[in-house]
Formats: structure tokens, C-alpha cells, sequence
């Protein structure tokens, strides 16, 4: 089994600290706990392939297909749109009836309430109560470069056989913050519009 620990040498000082919000939770940082194929129990922050570490960060992923038709051996994929009012379809063979299809798929973190490993995919049951199967690529499988997860002692670095089950849970207030800050920062176009607030980087 392939486990890092990382000590924390030491705490970043948020912004905040003068005012005590550095002893409080931040609830934007992902967060849950991780059960391992071991049976040992971590729980903390989590940084999930070095890149994503918030709730609205995204997992991607690839999602298998189904036809969304069958016609004899060949499967017909209709869409029907609205141009002016006036309703415009069309009709294609995708492929012969047994043929599936995979398409790259992507959802927020914020929306998983727990992840278990299926080889290199995985089963995911999101906060609406919906269980959805995801394959390998992206961010799963041998693609990731590493789970890390920070408890109260120290950071613990996970490969993705490591895992068995991972909850994402709401941090407790008691929580300390994290080890680092997610990125926040002001703005500014060529054509002088600008914005301040939380900052996803090439969706990071």
C-alpha cells in the first residue's frame, strides 16, 4: 500500500488571523473522510490529483452512453431543437444496436456525497440521492496523481488502490483551517471590467 505522510512543518496565516477567523473552519476546502482498503480512518481536508481542493472544483471523468433509441441493428440518435419558435430535428445512425458510447463528464465536488473506487472508475452517489458510474481518465483511476488529506497530525498522501470508500463531509467548526488558502485574487480586462473573488485556474 502506497502512503505518504507529510508533516506539517508549519500553519500558513490566513488574512484573517488577527480577527480569530483562522481558528475556524473554511467551508469552501473540500473536505471528508477516507477509509482505505486497510480499514484505517483518516479525516480532514482533502486535495484531490494535486489540483483540486474546493467544493466547486470538478472531477473529471468519462461517462459511458447508452443509444437513446434502437431500430433493428442500427441505432438512431434524435435531437430536436426550437429555431424562431418553429420546432427543427434531425436524425443520425450512431452505431449498430449493441454499440455504446463514452463522453467526457465532469460534475463539482460539492455535489458528491460519496466516491468508491471500481478499478480504474468509480460508483458515486451525489447529495440528490442519484448513483452514477464513472470510468477511468481525468481524475480517476492511475491517472491521479495522489489523494491527500490533512487531519488534526499531519497530511497523509493516498494512491488510488489505497482507497476503498471516501465521504465528503461538511468540516466541523472545530476544524483547524487548512494548511493552504484557496486562491483569491482581483481581476482586470483589456477592456478595464473588474472582478474580485475566488480564482479557478484552467478549472482549478
Amino acid at each position: 500500500m502506497r502512503i505518504r505522510v507529510l508533516l506539517l512543518a508549519a500553519a500558513l496565516v490566513s488574512p484573517g488571523a488577527g480577527n480569530g477567523a483562522a481558528a475556524q473552519a473554511d467551508s469552501t476546502r473540500m473536505y471528508g473522510r477516507i477509509t482505505t482498503v486497510d480499514g484505517e480512518r483518516y479525516e480532514g481536508y482533502i486535495r484531490w490529483d494535486k489540483n483540486e481542493a474546493s467544493w466547486a472544483d470538478i472531477l473529471d471523468a468519462t461517462k459511458e452512453i447508452r443509444p437513446a433509441r434502437r431500430s433493428g441493428k442500427a441505432v438512431l440518435e434524435q435531437r430536436r431543437v426550437r429555431v424562431l419558435g418553429i420546432p427543427v430535428g434531425w436524425r443520425r445512425h450512431v452505431g449498430s444496436a449493441r454499440a455504446f458510447r463514452s463522453a467526457q463528464s465532469g460534475i463539482r465536488f460539492g455535489h458528491i456525497l460519496t466516491l468508491e473506487p471500481r478499478g480504474d472508475g468509480a460508483r458515486l452517489v451525489l447529495v440528490s440521492g442519484r448513483e452514477i458510474e464513472l470510468e477511468s481518465g481525468g481524475d480517476l483511476g492511475d491517472a491521479v496523481r495522489g489523494i491527500v488529506i490533512q487531519d488534526p497530525r499531519s497530511q497523509v498522501e493516498l494512491g488510488w488502490d489505497d482507497v476503498r470508500r471516501i465521504e465528503f463531509l461538511t468540516a466541523p467548526e472545530a476544524a483547524s483551517r487548512p494548511s493552504a488558502e484557496r486562491l483569491y485574487g482581483r481581476l482586470e480586462t483589456r477592456g478595464g471590467q473588474r472582478f474580485t473573488g475566488y480564482v479557478a485556474w484552467d478549472m482549478d
